[in-house]
């Protein structure tokens, strides 16, 4: 991990409010229908992965080069390093990743979880 990144002021603010937008340079197929490098991410963090535990893959990468998700080659697992639960971005970016959550398990156990909406 990286304890502390240099250019932490991209990742994070220091006001009053801490989140800052990110846009991402690369994000890996199978998850570009799910997240937008178009779109702005909330971002605030000052670490980051620095190297891949076995068995994840990048799936998306900041402007600056900064790991901002992983996928595992096998596993139903997603991890994000933005904040997709902010207020301006959940509709979107956080629904996108629970219905790939539930999609990822209903491949991995042949079971359909149920999604309540609301």
């Amino acid at each position: 991990m990286i304890q502390h990144l240099e250019n932490a002021d991209a990742h994070r603010s220091t006001g009053n409010d801490p989140f800052v937008d990110t846009r991402f340079d690369s994000i890996a197929s199978g998850l570009e229908d799910d997240l937008s490098a178009k779109a702005t991410h909330k971002c605030t963090h000052h670490q980051a992965i620095h190297e891949l535990g076995k068995g994840l893959q990048i799936a998306a990468m900041s402007t600056d080069d900064i790991i901002e998700a992983v996928v595992h080659e096998s596993a139903p697992v997603t991890a994000v390093q933005w904040h997709p639960e902010h207020p301006h971005t959940a509709s979107s970016q956080l629904r996108a990743l629970i219905q790939r959550l539930a999609m990822q398990c209903q491949a991995a156990s042949g079971v359909v979880p149920e999604l309540i909406n609301g």
